[in-house]
């Protein structure tokens, strides 16, 4: 990636040639981090979106969603979760506080 850094992967999983690929999606210590981003965002839209990086990375609309107020939503869970954790811990204290804030735009886009 930079030929002044080491390619090891700073996560820690001992992988020593480390793309951009294994270090945003393919590392083994963000499995669950991005199970549990799929297992929320399947549950928040009503779908089966299967982990894909062009979902979660770069946005691409998954085929599953028909819905142009879903699609709108994902981009907004997309864009909370690329947003830095600080910012997020400061705007929402806790899971129930993002969970109310979810669903208050779901129903502002809803109505």
């Amino acid at each position: 990636m930079n030929p002044n850094q080491s390619s090891q992967c700073w996560r820690g999983c001992g992988e020593t040639m480390a793309t951009h690929s294994h270090i945003f999606w393919q590392c083994p210590l963000l499995d669950n981090f991005w199970k549990s981003i799929f297992t929320y965002i399947n549950k928040v839209l009503n779908v089966d979106l299967i982990r894909d990086p062009l979902i979660a990375i770069l946005g691409i609309k998954p085929v599953v969603i028909h819905s142009r107020k879903k699609m709108y939503l994902l981009q907004i869970l997309l864009i909370i979760l690329h947003t830095p954790r600080s910012n997020i811990q400061l705007l929402l204290q806790d899971k129930t506080d993002f969970i109310l804030y979810v669903d208050q735009l779901s129903y502002s886009m809803a109505h």
